[in-house]
């Protein structure tokens, strides 16, 4: 996306805060793997995002039952340990307060993966307290990639 590409360059915008400012340097390096306590969440939903072969649009939800903490951030790995993805959290999961702990409201997240990767993520918070394995899954939408403005009006989300 040029006008993405363009804003990070500059360091404006989201693109210019933490964790998107060092995300593209990060896609594809490796991170050691550490032996921490499992988490509670998982990627739910995975679309391509239009116009963008190379990622897809992830969301999900992430919580350290231990510290009973939501992370700010969501670092994606592969079972190899290699970067495929980011996500912010604070999306309001009002059943998972209800059901699972009331520390979980805002534990939603949403982010950005490599679209070439299949198997099983690694979701881990920024002070990899804990981890959480989760399919990666495969996008569940047969939108082609490229669509005219009309088309892309009835798919904005």
């Amino acid at each position: 996306l040029p006008v993405a590409r363009e804003a990070s360059a500059r360091h404006l915008s989201i693109f210019g805060i933490l964790p998107w400012r060092d995300a593209h340097a990060q896609m594809g390096m490796k991170v050691l793997i550490p032996e921490v306590p499992a988490c509670l969440g998982r990627i739910e939903s995975a679309f391509p995002v239009l116009d963008e072969g190379r990622f897809n649009r992830v969301s999900g939800w992430l919580f350290d039952p231990v510290t009973k903490t939501v992370p700010k951030v969501v670092r994606i790995l592969n079972q190899e340990g290699m970067v495929i993805g980011f996500a912010l959290t604070g999306q309001e999961r009002t059943e998972l307060a209800r059901t699972v702990d009331e520390n979980t409201r805002f534990s939603g997240f949403r982010g950005y993966i490599l679209a070439d990767q299949r198997g099983l993520a690694i979701l881990e918070g920024e002070t990899r307290s804990c981890m959480e394995p989760s399919p990666i899954l495969v996008p569940h939408s047969s939108l082609p990639t490229k669509l005219s403005p009309a088309e892309r009006a009835k798919y904005k989300s």
